[in-house]
């Protein structure tokens, strides 16, 4: 029996039960506040002139968006599951759409949606920010060989217009927003030679209109004929005609990239002073103190602003000042955040996001312009939302699923389901404050251990029939000096009673820890102590929590202890055997601590540990439940790898363990290979030795391995090229030491948009499926926990393999280059829903697109500028062909000038060989010697 908890958000929105074939699916479904106020996950709110606001809100997985009208409406809320991307700009349009960017390692995604919260449509684009101005959407994006890519897109189509490179233009720390006038001209800064600040003008069509040097380069703004260029204390105008300098000042101290003003004047601050100066001078019109910084200019006026802060203890000021003369007109106290939360709701009123008049609820207060007194409290609409922290146990038969709703007052969710039907047998919310940190069965419980707040660990009983808590126990009493607790470990007997090791630190002295590992039985009935031994017990020089938990077993109703590799101790405890009728010590013998992996044999007359004896050594030891006797031992070399983690470790039925290692070099992403080692029943040598592929800059990696059916084993495997990969399960046969067969499992790296179930690596056969478990990645929905019984029979026996294009030699920029990328399919039966994903250099400027071939039955073209997904069915035999025109434009993608293409089938489709599913091609010289990339 195997307990498992993740770690990070694993979220729910909608409950169905039952899909096509053999197997089932079940979501959860929760609703709950569109936003938190906590200071780790800031706002960030888009005023509109309706008195609506676009709100951004990032948290754990999820980036939510919501359209909030001035009266406190939800208008439209959706919530995006980003992965590998970071939300970058959001901006409000007038009619209720809104566009949003996504930044990634070398590229960007930029979307609109529509009035509705709908996905209009979505652009790859090079880029880091973006502004808006007429009828476009223009990005911008500093390259390393100091030139800077300006890509400007059709405001409404996402069509891409043009791209330009600027040489001599960058930044080495950031990109500040680009600024577009009214007529589409853009105004890019940046640095030049010499690190100088530097703007630059472009046309509508992109071409060069000026180059001037400014005083300051961190934000950009055109309006009224004039450019201000702000940074550090500097705020200067230019004339948007010819870039003249106009005039500049000092003491000018801009937040978030912003600019406000008054009537066309612009605003400075500095923190503790406020004034306005006149547009055509510079001249300063007036001056005044403030309660903080500029907040946004709101019916000619100014709000200035600052968050409560704790030490020392101050409550949050929000304060109007005239436009006219900076007169105060009114201050007022707040117990919640303001930066980032206000915007103009109405003609007389502003509205701030906090909390609801009831608990756990967020809000929007309405405070009248007049006299800054409360106008009311709206509480704002809960949406879908989901839990996080979620954790699982399975014991062949159902499953016990954990998750956490903290913004609930009884914020823990365990769920009962049926392995068979996936239906939910019962749902208890118990009172549980923190996240669980260990969970085990025993015949008629569930049991439940967490660390509180409090350094204090908790363990709850819950009735596996009914999931009705029986009891809570705290099982620690630390000291009041204690410095540092570990998280609480727990197994089920077979009478229902639990064991717990529990283990803390606490000051001895001057520079001095104490550090103590317990272990305790606790009664079934009630939860009482039965008995508590001190197992461990040593001294150091750390305050920090350096060591690891021990492997804790039950042998019978008698705990084996094994302690735990770590930079600290326990450096006095050895394998402990103890009695379970008293926790008296029966043997204890000297070991190596164990590294990532221990395990019982299928015996459970002894126990396995992976240690590291030393930089060059990996070693497997066998020991006796029993005595602790060395049974024996086997080493294993590690060079020439630099670093290993020891994956899993899978005792056989005959004897034999199965090790799985993953080798790498420590800050080489791609320079890493999985080791399977299976070591003979006596130790006294390997069977075999399978390794994962390492070529060229494809991440080949094994992360999951269980016992099937019939000498067979399945592995969760990921195969990743640059930004694309491909999650496979394979068939492993355990006596040949060979992959049979891989089933494609799910896409990598496509854009955020597209929904998606993220699998996790867990997973055990059951019956003729699967028991599996992930995150629905479900845009525009929340993130949705999902547990499942996956259908992996194989219908199709087959190959899907790439062909690519060679492109000529010397092709010049404006040139029209034909491309032609190929999927044969070769099996004995036909397929659906394959899947070809082909990303093109030069974004945006592919046209001419059509997918066909002998044998394929149906194509469905998504085209996202610089990437073209094709869904497609095709019959044995079968030939693709996307084919297409790409242009060559003058500023280049990142790296390379590379065409990539993945290929994916159906996961009943049994592939010979997956490595022929990925490719890339230079399309314009070299890549690697080897043809792959990274």
């Amino acid at each position: 029996m195997k307990w498992l908890l993740r770690r990070g958000a694993l979220l729910f929105f909608a409950s169905a039960a039952g899909v096509a074939g053999a197997g089932w699916q079940q979501d959860w479904n929760e609703t709950g506040p569109a936003f938190s106020l906590s200071s780790s996950y800031p706002l960030e709110v888009a005023g509109a002139a309706d008195g609506s606001a676009l709100i951004g809100f990032s948290e754990a997985f999820d980036y939510r968006l919501s359209r909030v009208d001035g009266n406190a409406r939800m208008v439209w809320h959706v919530a995006l599951s980003p992965g590998e991307w970071t939300p970058s700009v959001i901006y409000a349009e007038p009619d209720g759409s809104a566009l949003v960017m996504f930044t990634g390692p070398s590229y960007a995604s930029v979307a609109r949606f529509d009035g509705a919260g709908g996905l209009q449509w979505s652009s790859a684009v090079q880029g880091t920010r973006f502004a808006v101005g007429a009828d476009r959407v223009s990005a911008v994006l500093a390259l390393p060989e100091s030139s800077t890519v300006i890509t400007a897109t059709d405001r409404y189509s996402g069509q891409w217009l043009w791209q330009r490179r600027i040489s001599d233009l960058t930044s080495h720390f950031f990109n500040a927003p680009p600024a577009v006038d009214g007529d589409g001209n853009i105004y890019v800064a940046g640095n030049g030679s010499g690190s100088a600040p530097l703007l630059v003008k472009l046309d509508p069509q992109g071409s060069l209109l000026w180059r001037a040097a400014v005083a300051a380069n961190n934000t950009v703004v055109v309006r009224d004929g004039r450019v201000y260029a702000a940074g550090g204390d500097v705020l200067q105008a230019l004339s948007a005609v010819d870039g003249q300098p106009l005039w500049s000042r000092n003491g000018c101290v801009e937040r978030d990239n912003t600019l406000s003003f008054i009537a066309g004047d612009p605003v400075c601050a500095t923190g503790a002073e406020v004034s306005r100066l006149e547009a055509t001078s510079g001249v300063e019109v007036w001056r005044r103190d403030a309660a903080g910084n500029v907040l946004g200019v709101f019916g000619g006026d100014v709000y200035v602003g600052s968050d409560p802060v704790s030490f020392p203890p101050a409550d949050a000021v929000l304060q109007r000042l005239a436009g006219s003369d900076g007169a105060p007109q009114w201050q007022r106290s707040l117990t919640f955040p303001v930066r980032g939360h206000i915007w103009q709701v109405a003609n007389d009123l502003v509205g701030v996001v906090g909390p609801g008049s009831v608990a756990d609820t967020v809000a929007l207060h309405r405070y009248r312009i007049q006299d800054g007194s409360l106008s009311d409290i709206r509480r704002l609409a809960d949406v879908p939302r989901g839990v996080i922290d979620a954790g699982e146990i399975r014991d062949g038969a159902d499953l016990f699923v954990l998750g956490q709703t903290p913004w609930k007052p009884l914020p823990a969710r365990v769920r009962r389901l049926s392995a068979d039907s996936g239906a939910v047998l019962w749902e208890n919310a118990t009172t549980q404050r923190n996240p669980f940190v260990d969970i085990a069965l025993t015949p008629n419980r569930l049991l439940l251990a967490e660390q509180t707040d409090m350094a204090q660990a908790l363990v709850r009983s819950l009735d596996r029939t009914s999931g009705q808590q029986r009891w809570e126990r705290s099982v620690a009493d630390v000291p009041v000096n204690s410095s540092v607790t570990k998280p609480p470990r727990v197994v089920g007997l077979g009478d229902d009673d639990a064991l717990v090791s529990f283990g803390y630190g606490s000051l001895a002295g001057p520079s001095l820890s104490r550090r103590v590992q317990e272990l305790q039985r606790l009664d079934d009935a009630g939860g009482e102590v039965l008995w508590k031994q001190q197992v461990a017990e040593w001294y150091d020089t750390s305050y920090s929590a350096t060591w690891e938990e021990p492997a804790l077993f039950a042998i019978g109703e008698d705990a084996l202890l094994w302690p735990a590799a770590g930079m600290y101790g326990p450096l006095s405890m050895g394998l402990q055997r103890r009695s379970g009728s008293d926790g008296a010590l029966d043997f204890s013998a000297a070991v190596l601590p164990f590294f990532r992996a221990a395990r019982l044999s299928a015996a459970a007359d002894a126990v396995f540990a992976g240690t590291v004896p030393d930089q060059n050594t990996l070693r497997l030891v066998k020991r006796s439940v029993s005595s602790g006797e060395l049974l024996w031992q086997f080493d294993y070399p590690t060079t020439p790898w630099r670093a290993l983690e020891v994956v899993d470790l899978l005792p056989l039925a005959d004897g034999d363990v199965l090790l799985m290692v993953l080798f790498y070099q420590p800050g080489v992403t791609v320079e890493q290979s999985t080791h399977l080692l299976r070591i003979k029943a006596d130790g006294s040598g390997l069977r075999y030795a399978y390794q994962t592929h390492r070529q060229g800059k494809i991440r080949d990696t094994i992360s999951r391995v269980v016992l099937g059916a019939d000498g067979e084993a399945l592995l969760r495997r990921r195969i990743d090229q640059d930004r694309r990969g491909i999650d496979f399960l394979q068939r492993f046969d355990l006596v040949q030491g060979r992959v049979t067969g891989s089933q494609a499992l799910a896409l990598r790296g496509v854009d955020p948009f597209v929904s998606r179930t993220d699998w996790g690596n867990t997973f055990e056969p059951h019956g003729d499926g699967l028991l599996i478990s992930g995150t629905a990645l479900q845009s525009p929905l929340p993130s949705t926990r999902r547990d499942a019984l996956l259908d992996i029979a194989v219908t199709q026996r087959g190959d899907l393999a790439l062909q690519l294009p060679v492109f000529p030699p010397g092709i010049a920029v404006g040139d029209d280059v034909p491309f032609a990328v190929g999927a044969s399919y070769t099996g004995d039966a036909a397929i659906t829903d394959a899947t070809l994903i082909v990303e093109l250099p030069w974004q945006g400027s592919e046209s001419g697109l059509s997918c066909d071939g002998p044998g394929v039955t149906r194509c469905g073209l998504r085209v996202r500028h610089g990437q073209i997904t094709a869904r497609f069915d095709a019959t044995p035999g079968a030939q693709l062909t996307l084919r297409g025109t790409v242009r060559r434009l003058d500023a280049p993608v990142l790296e390379k000038s590379v065409l990539r293409a993945i290929v994916q089938g159906p996961i009943g489709l049994l592939e010979s060989e997956a490595s022929n599913n990925f490719g890339s091609v230079a399309v314009d010289g070299p890549i690697f010697a080897d043809g792959f990339d990274g």
